[in-house]
Order: C-alpha cells, then structure tokens, then sequence
C-alpha cells in the first residue's frame, strides 16, 4: 500500500471496478453461449458454467431433455429446452485470477465438433470486446472458453469423432 489514503482510496477503486468489468463479462459470456451452443435436446446449451479450474464433462443427460433427445431421435419435431443450470455463477471472480469457461455435459467433446456450433465466430467477436473494455488496464483478464474438440493426429473432428478432450480459448 502508498503512503496516502489518496492512493489507496484509486487502488480500491480501480480494483472494484476492474472486477465489476470482469464479473460482467464473465456473465456476458455465459448467458450468450447457450444460443451459440448445438441445441439438439438442449442439454449442452444449457450446461456452460465458470470456475477457477476447468469444469468436469461428466454430467449425463437428465429429464426434461433425456424426453426431448428421445422425441427427436423418433424423428418427432420438438424444440430444445434451454435453462442455463449454471447462470448466474454462485462465485464473484477477482481480476487477475484465471477463470475457464466449460460445459458440464459429459458429450461435451463431441458436441464442440457439432457443425450446427457458432461457438468459434462468438469467441473471436467477444475477444474483441475484450480488448476495448480492458485496452486501458495493464493486463488483459484471463478467461477461457472451451472452444473445439482435441483430437489425436490424423483423425478428422466432428459429432461423432473420438474427441481426446476439450480445447480452451483464451479470451
């Protein structure tokens, strides 16, 4: 800390404000990946969520969209249901520490290689935000956001490729 109650009252300040702008965008992301996410059932797009280490693929599919997978598998029109399970995040993140942006589903992997996915053009316009609103910060935040499915040399991506895992973005 400075010598001056006037420096510390900027620090606290500025630092407020930065994890305000952080907390904010952090949010931004989560509420708008639904609608970039494949929604076959709904399931996945419904499963984003943010933490300070990089969220588990393990949750299988439950009801209401275990009903919704089956209708559709059968060939019978329904539309997905999409509920965020995960927004708002439960946790308010400090500028500075890394924060991952992942989803829950366990067919994570093979839902990023889904062709009916706008998550890739979403990042690269949200990185741009990124850039203007903390252009005058000396660091930029440290979010990631699974983006695309990693796979072993040679093997072409896809729904149904043997995915080796998930691919973060750093924003």
């Amino acid at each position: 800390m400075s010598k001056t109650p006037f420096t510390d009252a900027i620090r606290k300040k500025t630092r407020r404000e930065l994890n305000t702008q952080f907390n904010n965008l952090i949010k931004t992301v989560l509420a708008d990946l639904p609608a970039q996410s494949p929604q076959y059932s709904g399931f996945f797009a419904s499963s984003w969520q943010a933490n300070t280490y990089r969220p588990l693929s393990d949750e299988k599919i439950r009801s209401p969209w275990t009903e919704r997978k089956k209708d559709r598998d059968k060939g019978i029109t329904t539309t997905a249901i999409v509920e965020p399970r995960y927004y708002p995040p439960k946790r308010k993140f400090k500028f500075g520490e890394t924060v991952f942006i992942g989803n829950r589903a366990e067919y994570a992997r093979q839902a990023l290689g889904s062709q009916n996915s706008s998550i890739m053009p979403y990042l690269e316009n949200i990185t741009q935000v990124v850039e203007v609103v903390f252009s005058d910060t000396i660091r930029q935040p440290d979010i990631r956001v699974a983006e695309t499915q990693v796979m072993r040399e040679g093997v072409e991506g896809g729904r149904t490729a043997p995915a080796l895992g998930s691919r973060y973005k750093k924003l």
